[in-house]
């Protein structure tokens, strides 16, 4: 497994346009410059990130928000970090 990691949504947005292949994203909602809603909305607008399962998180009350631009499962941070792992799991199962 690999791992890439971003530490703003700006660069978030770059490295979804690019052409690397993702099995998952897992957005923050709370970057900077870009937050996690706006990265699901424009990754779904993307045609080779349509499918790829979303996973966001969040401290803030931003579920219906995330649910809106198109994730996949919500999970609030830090109650659900527990059903991290579960939901990776659920959600890569999906597409196969």
């Amino acid at each position: 497994m690999s791992v890439v990691t971003c530490d703003n949504g700006a660069k978030a947005l770059r490295m979804l346009a690019g052409k690397e292949h993702y099995d998952l994203l897992l957005f923050d909602d709370e970057l900077p410059h870009v937050n996690g809603s706006e990265l699901i909305h424009r990754a779904r607008q993307l045609p080779h990130r349509k499918r790829v399962p979303i996973i966001m998180f969040s401290a803030s009350d931003v579920e219906a928000e995330a649910w809106r631009a198109g994730a996949d499962a919500v999970l609030k941070n830090p109650d659900d970090i527990g059903r991290l792992t579960e939901m990776v799991a659920r959600v890569l199962s999906k597409g196969r």
